[in-house]
């Protein structure tokens, strides 16, 4: 049996120390970006049908009942966070159920695991073809990035009350063959990171669930070198944070100054309690 494992990192130092394991099936090579609200964390398989949620704080790791069958090729497609209308965290799962070579013929389902229930309940089709890309899951609303044609960008937000999609403008940015750029979770708010080799965009978009949504450029950083994929993740005090595959940045938006705060794969020690070390990746697979 392989484990999954999760470690805790302070944010400084050298050290991150391990918080929960849990045994999971054989195969695993590789999960999807994690998701978190209010202290809990998603993480799914991304080649498999297993998703964990952790509660860190009283270090507990579940794994979810399986759900419908994807015939998929692609990371899982999940989002999680709370409806704001009942405080029920849901997971929300989209799946495919069949798709041709050139995607212009395909269905695709959606379901929910509410935390504490037994099963996934299934819920409305999305419209469209939703993309691998992982979703910005903010207290209310999940925000897909989806194909309407092969050629046309488009993107769905789900209620997590209704529990149904609807349109939502995309960035002017953004691209259907664009695997570099990401959605992201900025100050609480829908962002999107655009990629360009030299550079990253970070747009925002406004969404009181009254006016329509506007996209606007928020800050663009001019990379020291050539990077294609960086996140921001989180803001604090003028200063974002950055993630790209293996290392974390910090961009102070005063000088513009943008430097390496950590290798996460060379120069952080994974600890288990008694002391020894583990040589495993953030995630902790074996």
């Amino acid at each position: 049996m392989d484990k999954i494992r999760f470690f805790s990192y302070p944010g400084h130092g050298t050290v991150a120390e391990l918080m929960c394991e849990k045994l999971c099936s054989p195969g695993i090579r590789g999960c999807t970006q994690p998701l978190h609200c209010d202290g809990l964390v998603v993480v799914a398989a991304a080649l498999s049908s297993q998703i964990f949620v952790c509660n860190p704080a009283i270090k507990e790791l579940v794994l979810l009942p399986t759900g419908s069958p994807d015939c998929s090729d692609k990371p899982q497609m999940v989002g999680f966070s709370v409806d704001t209308s009942t405080g029920e965290y849901k997971v929300v799962r989209c799946f495919w159920r069949y798709c041709n070579a050139d995607m212009t013929n395909y269905s695709i389902g959606c379901e929910i695991f509410t935390l504490g229930a037994l099963a996934w309940k299934p819920v409305a089709d999305p419209p469209y073809l939703v993309k691998s890309m992982t979703p910005v899951c903010l207290p209310g609303a999940i925000y897909w990035s989806v194909g309407i044609t092969i050629f046309t960008q488009a993107m769905l937000r789900f209620n997590l009350h209704d529990e149904q999609f609807t349109m939502f403008p995309a960035p002017p940015c953004m691209e259907l063959a664009d695997d570099c750029s990401n959605l992201t979770n900025m100050f609480g708010k829908l962002g999107y990171a655009h990629m360009t080799g030299h550079t990253v965009q970070l747009w925002m978009a406004e969404d009181d669930g009254v006016q329509l949504p506007k996209w606007s450029l928020y800050f663009t950083i001019v990379l020291p070198w050539t990077v294609w994929n960086l996140i921001p993740f989180s803001a604090y005090q003028g200063v974002i944070y950055l993630l790209d595959l293996t290392h974390t940045y910090r961009y102070n938006t005063q000088n513009r100054s943008l430097e390496q705060v950590v290798k996460l794969h060379q120069e952080i020690s994974y600890v288990q309690p008694q002391g020894t070390l583990n040589p495993y990746i953030p995630g902790g697979w074996d």
